[in-house]
C-alpha cells in the first residue's frame, strides 16, 4: 500500500484539516476602560498559508451597574469587538458568542485570545467558574 502525501491540492475546500479546543474557568473582573486578558487564549499551527481559521468562542459575561465591551485578537490584532450589558445601571447576565472566520496568512504558531473592558462605569467580568468559557479554533481549507 503507497501512502500519500496530503497537500493543500488533495483537500477539497472547506475540509477541516485540524482542530483545537480549550476551557476557561477562572473568573476575571475589569472595572477600567482599557482592554485586559481574560485567560481565555488558544494557540494554532496552520499546516498551509492559504487556509482559513475559523474561531468560536462561548464566553459567559457580566456587567454589574453598566456595560462593557469583549475583543476578540490574533496576536495583538484587533479582529472583533462585542458590545454587552445594558448600559442602563442594571446588572446584566449573560453569554458572548463569537464565531469569525480568520485568514492568519501563516504557517507560524498563531495565538487568538479574548480581552474585556468597561464601557466607563460598573464592573464587568468573564468566564463564570460555574459555566466554563470556550474557545475553539478550526483550520479550514481553501
Amino acid at each position: 500500500m503507497a501512502l500519500t502525501k496530503i497537500t493543500h491540492q488533495s483537500m477539497p475546500s472547506g475540509s477541516v484539516l485540524q482542530t483545537v479546543s480549550t476551557t476557561y474557568s477562572s473568573e476575571t473582573l475589569e472595572t477600567n476602560a482599557s482592554f485586559s486578558d481574560t485567560g481565555l487564549s488558544l494557540a494554532i499551527t496552520p499546516k498551509f498559508s492559504t487556509s482559513k481559521v475559523l474561531v468560536l468562542v462561548h464566553q459567559m459575561a457580566k456587567a454589574l451597574d453598566g456595560a462593557g465591551r469583549m475583543n476578540l485578537l490574533r496576536g495583538s490584532t484587533s479582529l472583533e469587538e462585542q458590545y454587552f450589558g445594558n448600559g442602563e445601571g442594571e446588572d446584566w447576565y449573560g453569554c458572548i458568542e463569537v464565531t469569525f472566520l480568520d485568514s492568519p496568512a501563516t504557517t507560524s504558531a498563531t495565538t487568538y485570545k479574548t480581552q474585556q473592558r468597561t464601557n466607563g462605569a460598573g464592573t464587568v467580568g468573564v468566564n463564570s467558574p460555574v459555566a466554563g468559557c470556550t474557545m475553539t479554533l478550526m483550520e479550514i481549507a481553501v
